[in-house]
């Protein structure tokens, strides 16, 4: 473990694993390894109802309070295949809009996930000096 400059503790692993008993088989575990990626980012994730061709994606408090709201990005997936599909048309600090493509006005779910940078860790160095 390491302190960084800003008196925050420091986990280096080369691989950051969790695991869990197998819940079919005793005789197993299932292992899990941790995404990597250039940035501190947290996630959420969830699914909501279009309706007539629109709809509004708060962020859950939580979620919100830990985010730099001017730092994340927006996956959208409709569940329904009579669409031309949907735009992210206004991101927010509380949330995002979502529009169905070419004026749709049809009513049904979609699967988002938001990737946000953690507040106070924009400035994250990907490429550093060797100690």
């Amino acid at each position: 473990m390491d302190i960084d400059s800003n008196n925050m503790g420091i986990i280096f692993a080369d691989v950051k694993n969790f695991r869990i008993d197998h819940p079919l088989d005793q005789t197993k575990e299932i292992w899990y390894a941790a995404i990597e990626g250039p940035e501190v980012a947290v996630y959420e994730c969830g699914t909501v109802h279009l309706i007539e061709g629109s709809a509004f994606v708060s962020f859950s408090d939580h979620f919100e309070s830990i985010i730099n709201v001017e730092k994340y990005t927006v996956m959208i997936t409709p569940l329904f295949d009579q669409t031309y599909g949907l735009a992210v048309i206004k991101k927010a600090e509380n949330g995002f809009h979502v529009k169905e493509l070419m004026c749709g006005r049809n009513s049904f779910s979609f699967d988002y996930e938001i990737k946000a940078i953690r507040k106070g860790h924009e400035d994250f160095q990907v490429v550093r000096e060797k100690k």
